[in-house]
Order: structure tokens, then sequence, then C-alpha cells
């Protein structure tokens, strides 16, 4: 359809008011430090971050920020670098109000640098503080804006940083997408060889297991990270923990030696500091309890009294109300800039205004000009509705047809596959028509809703496994369990998860437990942007060395992994009284042409 005049004069009114807007506002240029030579020191400022001898990595980090002010490179990069290792040793030292500080200033001056990834880690690292003084809510804040920034400018070296973060803070309220996300940290983590992220990942996993062993078995993998950075303190707490999920269960023997390995570790710090006597302190607690189950009172009296000696040295004093006052100045100064910047927007729109007067009048003369062609429009728009109803109509009757010619398909393959008398080949076939009629069920209920974009999943999944169950005997049926929210996907996203769940209840059918009732739970959840997807039934499981149920070279497999790719999502299986299928996926995006 033509375009009309008073539309071509507003686009260009639009264009030089932002152009207009654009000369207003001059922003700070970015510079490099490279000149300086400072690599070499930045690198040991993180190792000593690392190995925990904050007090000299804040000196250091001090003498190189002096070097850069005073060669006048304070917008260059290295800077705010070297200012996020300073903020982590200043919480390492439990001085959360200077940390504080110091991530908000990085804020305020890395944004106008777009320094997009130095505020994103600031926003994690104000995320992790507030977390630690028991402020979920702007825990959540910190990490939208860090997301929102790595979504928007691609910031994948950041991702795994994000993922630690955001598994920690979804632990109390989400157990199945904390594990996911902390999964996710340590894959991402040995993808960009971030020895933190897979450390942290897997003690977030270490802490997630339900079962000891299993907890045991990423602790473990958690403290071999931590000492490729020389992280000897997190390492130590870390030995510590074991010790006593170990004492827990009655292993005292083996608590006791993760009790030396601690011992061993804490002793390799540079320094006798706060976080020392900390862990030394939950140490000696520990042997404390140790001795008492073995009727030793001298001894457990003895490692109490150290205990407690210890843990007077590493008192924490958090000042919450400064803390506050401090995020409500920033939210203040954040303010004020908006209204500094509102001011200069007005001027520009009084200086804009005569313009607008012109425009005005031009767009007067466009209107009455323009007033005969809308009858022309008018009949326009209703040949185009009567065009998008016989498309409806059409549509209503293409997926109608091609339901019913997968039918006919699915109906010639049971009868070929029962004339033959080789077993194997009509389960082969049986296999097959499930898939193909998954695809069927889609085009069905597209046909009927009247709906041709969207198919509510809780609907699909009940078509689904009702003709599961027509295709068995009333001795041969199976409970389901459905906990699906109103979620509505496009046919892109729901062909590939149509042909997974055939392929997982199948699974479930073929391979369940004599004697017993088969039992099948699916749960669809939204988080953010995504789905959580997990399925679980109440057979034998998975089978230790196979990835799923039966020979790893079927269709089965193949088929899934397929789908899973299709779909870019990510997935794992583990058995839990039986088998468990968990995947995380987003709808996928549909061209618009």
């Amino acid at each position: 359809m033509e375009i009309g005049v008073h539309q071509i004069l507003s686009r260009k009114f639009t264009i030089g008011l932002i152009l207009l807007m654009m000369l207003g506002n001059i922003s700070a240029q970015a510079m490099d430090c490279d000149d300086l030579g400072l690599e070499k020191e930045y690198t040991l400022l993180k190792k000593l971050n690392r190995s925990k001898n904050n007090f000299k990595a804040i000196i250091l980090a001090d003498s190189l920020l002096a070097i850069i002010s005073k060669n006048g490179k304070s917008t260059c990069k290295l800077r705010f670098q070297i200012e996020i290792e300073k903020g982590e040793s200043f919480e390492l030292q439990s001085k959360f109000e200077d940390a504080m500080n110091l991530y908000y200033n990085l804020i305020r001056d890395a944004e106008p640098l777009t320094y997009w990834d130095m505020v994103a880690k600031a926003h994690i690292s104000l995320a992790r503080i507030q977390e630690f003084i028991d402020r979920s809510g702007d825990c959540l804040h910190h990490l939208k804006l860090a997301n929102t920034l790595i979504q928007e400018h691609r910031l994948l070296n950041i991702e795994s940083y994000y993922c630690v973060r955001y598994s920690s803070y979804l632990r109390s309220i989400n157990k199945d997408s904390s594990w996911l996300y902390a999964q996710k940290a340590v894959e991402l983590g040995r993808r960009d060889t971030n020895n933190k992220s897979i450390a942290d990942g897997n003690l977030l996993l270490g802490i997630l297991a339900n079962e000891v062993d299993t907890s045991i078995f990423y602790n473990k993998r958690a403290i071999d990270a931590y000492l490729l950075d020389n992280d000897y303190r997190v390492a130590a707490e870390v030995a510590n923990n074991i010790a006593r999920k170990l004492l827990k269960v009655g292993k005292i023997n083996e608590s006791m030696e993760q009790l030396a390995y601690a011992s061993q570790l804490i002793e390799q710090m540079p320094v006798n500091d706060e976080l020392y006597y900390e862990v030394l302190g939950r140490i000696h607690r520990i042997k404390t309890t140790i001795f008492e189950k073995k009727n030793m009172i001298d001894s457990a009296y003895f490692y109490l009294k150290k205990s407690n000696e210890n843990e007077a040295k590493s008192k924490l004093i958090i000042d919450k109300q400064t803390v506050t006052n401090n995020a409500i100045n920033f939210a203040i100064e954040k303010e004020q800039d908006k209204l500094k910047t509102s001011e200069k927007i007005g001027r520009i729109l009084k200086v804009s205004l005569g313009v607008m007067s012109v425009l005005i009048l031009a767009l007067v003369w466009a209107v009455f000009s323009n007033y005969y062609k809308r009858n022309k429009i008018a009949a326009q728009n209703k040949k185009i509705n009567e065009a998008d109803q016989k498309k409806a109509v059409l549509l209503t009757e293409i997926h109608h047809r091609v339901k019913n010619n997968l039918q006919l398909v699915i109906g010639l393959m049971t009868i070929y596959g029962n004339k033959k008398e080789n077993h194997q080949l009509k389960t082969y076939f049986d296999e097959i028509s499930t898939k193909i009629n998954s695809i069927s069920i889609i085009h069905d209920q597209l046909s009927t809703s009247g709906e041709f974009e969207k198919l509510d999943m809780k609907v699909y999944l009940e078509n689904l496994i009702n003709n599961f169950k027509n295709l068995f005997t009333a001795q041969n049926q199976f409970l389901t369990e459905y906990d699906v929210q109103e979620i509505h996907l496009n046919i892109e996203t729901v062909l590939p998860l149509g042909i997974i769940f055939t392929e997982l209840i199948s699974n479930s059918l073929k391979h369940s437990n004599p004697g017993q009732e088969t039992s099948i739970k699916v749960s669809i959840t939204r988080v953010e942007e995504k789905y959580v997807l997990v399925y679980a039934d109440n057979g034998p499981g998975y089978h230790e060395t196979h990835t799923t149920k039966g020979d790893k070279h079927k269709l089965g497999l193949s088929l899934i992994n397929n789908m899973v790719r299709q779909l870019q999502a990510e997935h794992c299986h583990y058995n839990d009284n039986g088998a468990v299928f968990k995947m995380i996926f987003q709808e996928k995006t549909v061209s618009k042409i």
C-alpha cells in the first residue's frame, strides 16, 4: 500500500529530533593503557587475589591505579579490571561497604565508555554481596541487570560468572533450575578455561546433591579446581565440609583424614588473617564433635577452647544500614543524572518547537489532501480481511488433510508390519508409526483449534499420551501425572518436542519393571525466557554405560540428540527412583517472511 505524505513528514521530523539530541550528547572517550606496560603487574594482582593474599593485593591495586591516573589514562579498560580485583579483595576482608562503593562508582564511570563487560561484572559482584547479607531482592535486581547486558552485548566471557551467581540465588527457590545453571557454569568455565567458575559450579553441585557420595564427589572436583588457582582457603573450607558430611553418616576415621587434609591446605595460605582463623575454628569445631562421640572429653574440651579462640579472631561485623544507605545514594545519583539529561532534552525540544509548528501545518495539508484515499484504503482492507478468512479456511483444510494422510501412512505401516512374522521388524514399524502419529496430532490440533501459529502444550501432551493408552489393553495401562503451566509454543518448537516425548514414553513402556504399574511424570515450567522440561518414570533407570535405554546405536538416541540440537537446547539425565530426563530450551524463532 502507498505511504501517506503525513507519514513521510512525521518520520523526517523524528529523525531530525534524534540528530539534534545526539548533537547535545557528548560522551567520554575510551583509551588504552598498553604503553604503560602493566600487564605483568595485573597478572600478579590476580594471583594475589586467588591465593587470598588480600592485603598485598589492595596495596598493589592502589599502586597500579595511581600510575594510570598519573599518566592521564583513567578511561582505559585496565583501570576497571584492576578495580574489579580490588573490590573482590575488599569482599574477602569483609569490607562490604568499601566494595559496594567501588562497584557503584565503577558502573557510573564505565557506562559512558561502553565497557559493558566491566559493568556486568560489577553487577554480578554486587549480587554476590547482597546474597551474602540476605538481601535476595537486591541480589535478583543486579542479576537481571547483568543478564540484560550479557544478552544485548553477547558478553560470552561473563556467562560462567552469571551462571554461578544465578544458581546460588536459585538454591532455595528452584533446586532443579539451580542444578542446571551450576552444570552450565562448569561447562562454560571449561570452555573459557576459567578455573574459578569450574570450582564454584562443582561446589554448588555438591551443595545441591541429595546423596552424600555424590556431594563429596563434586566437592573433591571443586577442591582440584580451587588448587589450580592456589585458592587454599576455599579448598580447605570445602575439605572441611566433606569431613562434616562424613561425620554425619558415621565415617569418623574418614572424617578425621579430611580434617587433616584441610589443615594442610589452610597452612599454605600466605597470611594468617581473619579468613585463616575462621576456617581453622571450624576444623577445631568438628574435631570437638568427633572427640565427644568418642567420649574423649579432655580432647573435646581442648579443641572446643581452640575453636572459640580462633572464631573470636575472625568475627565479621557488617553494617547493613550503611550498605542500604550506599545503595540509596547510588540510586539518587542515577536519578539526578537522568534529571540533567531530561533538562537537556527539554532545551532541545524548545528549539524544535518552531520546526514542529511548520510540520503541523504540513500535516494538516497532508490530511486534507489524502482524505479521498481513505475510501480506497477501506476497500482494500475489506479485500484483505476476506482474503484472510479464505486463508484460514484453506489452512484448516490443509492441516486436516495432512493429518488424514499421515494416519493413512500409519495404517499402511501397521498392516504391512502385521503381515511380517519377524517380531523385530514389526516392532520397528510400530515405533516409526508412533513418531509419525506425534506429528499427526499437531496437525489435528491446529485444524480443530483455529489457531495456526501456537499450540497449547498441555492439550498436546494429553492427546499424545491418550494415543499411547489406546494402543494398550486394560492390563497394560500406565499412570500419568502432569505439571504443565499454561504454555503455548509454535509448531517449529512442538515438532521436535513431540518426537522427544514419543521416544521417552516408548522407552518407559518398553523397559518398565515386570509386575509393576508404569508411572510417568511430566512437567514444563517457564524460567525467564526459557522453559524447563522434566520427564521421569518409575522404571529400572538408565544403564551406567548408556546414555539412554537399550542399545546406544538405536534410532531413539539419534532422534533425541537430533531434536535437542534442533532446539539448541541443553539436556541431562540421571537416575532417581527411575529414569529422569531434563532439558532447558527456548521457543524457536520463526521468520515472518
